[in-house]
């Protein structure tokens, strides 16, 4: 992973001072610089990063220690000599057996998602599973991995971390753990069903339901549907493309998908929002679950087509609270404030065309780089937002100072300005190759002439506005003939405020009553939130709204510029950005 921790930043603008924001302000903005975000709602959530631990190492020998030593672990020499075949058959390498009468495990420390996960220790969960008849290559290989491309390397790493938890999820559900928690720890409930062989014969196969094709048929065929769905989910590898095709045969929130629901029940016993929720788990939250959701519920159009490629960040749910963060602003910075940061972690998602793990290993690299002393397991599991957060607060005042066209003048954090947004984006050398700043216009020619033809080549564009009094940042995911269609990462703007991110809904019902034609319009794009509103208001408001409130919100050119969205952009491009 390539990175960059000191990039020399050339000041792309004027050499005068410009002042900036305060937050809380009301008064005409300045012309740029500004990536400020004041909303006072109520406070946010403060998330928690820490995790149970599920045992202690208490090994004193690792079944794999016996190996050769050649600089680094190796796997043995085979000596076709030693064999009686014509043909040299490949060596079968398989850890000692285990003598649990000597109190040794497969184990020395925790294997997982996030974990130690140390080469000798994935090795020992991988030919432990082939040994029971749990796993074979070709099942590793459906998850990612590469059992043989690690053999060649000596047993080294990177094992991908999906890959590990995934598999083991699938085990400790064969062997009965009530509550997955996709990691083995030395000694305890999983490590020991692997060395007494539980669990050594994968999924049973289930007979599948024969159609009948003399039946008549009125509408969609919901027996085929049901199977296909079904099956997409047997095995070791879910195929979520063959449950997304099946289920856009139906005309989801109607009569169709409750029948489809009827006939899934009949033929399995099993609830069919229950089946796509265990087989559509997801480490990163990509949405693979709520997708197919949002499909049977709420119809086909939920989010298909070029915007799946961009992953929505939500700014309230941010874990960084509290003040003192930098010397030259005492003021306090939690996630109603983080629009900016929040929004420049949904410009790396995009380009860097799904690779999540990439981006938060490469921002737990630049801290580490820098001095930053927290736990690597622990900073791999936070947000990449609050990642990026933590790198402008370990880099410092005086470094963004001197490096960007930022002043420490004690109004402004330098999360909350374009130069230091700019400079840290750029950090991220593998998916950021450049950040250019432009000092726009809230007009439809803008948008049209300057702002279109970077999104089609491949560039994400955040923007600056005037949504909020202070000034608030959002990413531009399209520019249509009569408006745009953005990311709102603090939630849904209506004339009369804000609908915020997982906060209460509390009297709802009445607000939707007074906004529904302006909220129509602007989830025209999201047919699956604005059911979702619809749905809720309904139920008098009761409970918290979702937390991707401000996702795909479109604006019409009039209420563009009347909240100047557009007042400065900054654009990002990869290093390997093509047209769409």
């Amino acid at each position: 992973m390539k990175y960059q921790t000191d990039p020399v930043k050339k000041n792309p603008l004027a050499p005068e001072t410009v002042e900036g924001d305060t937050l809380g302000q009301t008064q005409a903005p300045p012309a740029f610089e500004v990536a400020a975000d004041s909303i006072t709602p109520p406070p946010n959530d403060s998330l928690g990063t820490a995790s149970a631990v599920e045992g202690a190492d208490s090994l004193s020998m690792h079944p794999l220690d016996s190996l050769q030593n050649t600089g680094r672990d190796t796997l043995p020499a085979f000596d076709p000599a030693k064999t009686d075949s014509v043909a040299s058959p490949k060596p079968e390498v398989k850890p000692k057996p285990v003598a649990k009468a000597q109190g040794k495990g497969l184990f020395r420390q925790e294997v997982g998602l996030g974990k130690v996960n140390d080469p000798k220790d994935v090795y020992a969960l991988m030919y432990r599973l082939e040994e029971i008849g749990f796993l074979t290559v070709d099942d590793w290989q459906s998850f990612g991995a590469d059992k043989t491309g690690w053999e060649a390397n000596g047993m080294q790493g990177p094992f991908p971390d999906c890959a590990i938890s995934k598999i083991i999820k699938c085990y400790q559900e064969a062997i009965g753990l009530k509550v997955p928690d996709e990691f083995i720890a030395p000694g305890k409930f999983t490590e020991k069903a692997l060395l007494e062989g539980k669990g050594g014969k994968q999924k049973e196969e289930v007979p599948m339901p024969e159609s009948n094709p003399d039946k008549p048929q009125s509408g969609p065929d919901y027996e085929c549907i049901a199977r296909e769905i079904f099956e997409a989910g047997q095995g070791w590898n879910t195929d979520e493309e063959r449950i997304y095709t099946h289920l856009g045969m139906i005309e989801g929130g109607g009569t169709q998908a409750a029948e489809l629901k009827k006939k899934f029940c009949e033929l399995y016993d099993t609830d069919l929002e229950t089946y796509l929720k265990k087989e559509l788990w997801d480490i990163f939250g990509l949405g693979e679950e709520s997708k197919a959701l949002g499909m049977l519920n709420n119809g086909s159009s939920t989010q298909k087509g070029p915007y799946d490629e961009y992953s929505y960040e939500d700014q309230v749910d941010n874990s960084t609270s509290g003040k003192g963060h930098f010397s030259s602003f005492p003021g306090t910075i939690n996630g109603t404030t983080m629009c900016n940061v929040t929004t420049l972690a949904m410009q790396l998602k995009y380009l860097s065309k799904g690779d999540d793990f990439g981006i938060i290993e490469a921002a737990v690299r630049i801290l580490q780089d820098n001095g930053h002393s927290g736990d690597v397991v622990e900073l791999k599991k936070m947000q990449l937002e609050d990642l990026l957060f933590e790198i402008l607060k370990i880099k410092g005042d005086d470094y963004w100072a001197s490096n960007t066209y930022w002043v420490a003048d004690g109004t402004l954090p330098p999360n909350q300005h374009v130069g230091p947004l700019m400079l840290l984006g750029e950090m991220f050398t593998d998916y950021i190759e450049d950040a250019k700043y432009t000092n726009s216009g809230s007009t439809k020619e803008f948008f049209t002439e300057k702002i279109k033809p970077m999104i089609e080549s491949g560039e994400a564009v955040m923007s600056s506005s005037w949504l909020t009094n202070g000034g608030h940042i959002v990413l531009v995911v399209d520019v249509l003939e009569d408006g745009v269609l953005i990311n709102d990462p603090y939630g849904l703007k209506y004339t009369g405020g804000y609908l915020a991110n997982g906060q209460s809904a509390g009297d709802f019902a009445n607000v939707w009553k007074k906004n529904k034609t302006e909220f129509e319009v602007r989830l025209s794009h999201n047919a699956s939130l604005l059911s979702e509103l619809n749905n809720l208001a309904k139920s008098n408001g009761q409970g918290n709204f979702e937390k991707n409130l401000g996702e795909l919100n479109f604006f019409d050119w009039a209420e563009v510029k009347k909240w100047t969205i557009g007042k400065w952009t900054m654009s990002a491009k990869s290093p390997e950005t093509t047209e769409k």
